[in-house]
C-alpha cells in the first residue's frame, strides 16, 4: 500500500510537469505562430516587389540590346544621307538619324538605361538577398513548430497515461 501510494505521489507530481509544460509548449507555439505570420505578411510583398522590379530589369535590358545594335550599325548610319535610298532597308526616309546621333554621341559615356539597368540589378540583389533571409527564417521556424508540436503529443499522451493509471488505481 504504500509504495502505492509512493507511486500515485510520483504520478501526481508529473502529471504536474507536464501540465507546465505544456502550459510553456502553449505559449511557445503561440508565440512562434505569430512570427511565423509576421514573416509571411513580409514576405509577400517583397515578393511582389521582386516581381515588379524583374519585370523593370527585363524591360530596360531589352532597351539596352536595342540600344548595343543600333550602335553597332553606326557606320552605315554615319553614311545615311536625307533623301537618298539606305542600303540596307532602301528608305529615303530617315527620321531617327537624330536620335542615332544622340545615342552616337552618348555612346562614350554611360547612357540613362545602363545606368537604370545597374540600379534595377543593385535593388534586385539587394530584394533576393532580403527574400531569402526571410525564407530562411521562415523554414527554421517551421521546423521548430514541428519539433515543438511534436514534443507538445509526447507529453500530452505521457499526461493523458498517467490520467488513466490514476484512475484505474482509485477504481480498485
Amino acid at each position: 500500500m504504500v509504495t502505492e501510494q509512493a507511486q500515485v505521489m510520483q504520478n501526481a507530481r508529473r502529471y504536474q510537469t507536464l501540465a507546465t509544460e505544456l502550459q510553456d509548449i502553449d505559449k511557445t507555439l503561440n508565440d512562434d505562430n505569430q512570427q511565423l505570420v509576421s514573416i509571411v505578411e513580409q514576405l509577400q510583398p517583397l515578393r511582389a516587389q521582386y516581381k515588379q522590379q524583374k519585370v523593370q530589369l527585363t524591360d530596360v535590358q531589352l532597351i539596352v540590346e536595342q540600344q548595343k545594335t543600333i550602335m553597332s550599325l553606326s557606320e552605315h548610319r554615319a553614311n545615311l544621307k536625307t533623301d537618298q535610298a539606305c542600303p540596307l532597308c532602301g528608305s529615303q526616309q530617315h527620321p531617327a538619324i537624330g536620335d542615332y546621333q544622340a545615342l552616337s554621341a552618348n555612346s562614350g559615356a554611360e547612357n540613362e538605361q545602363q545606368s537604370r539597368l545597374k540600379q534595377l540589378t543593385l535593388a534586385l540583389e539587394q530584394l533576393e538577398q532580403q527574400g531569402k533571409t526571410l525564407s530562411s527564417a521562415q523554414d527554421r521556424l517551421k521546423e521548430k513548430l514541428n519539433f515543438v508540436g511534436e514534443n507538445q503529443a509526447v507529453k500530452q499522451q505521457e499526461q493523458q497515461y498517467l490520467a488513466q493509471q490514476w484512475l484505474a488505481q482509485r477504481d480498485t
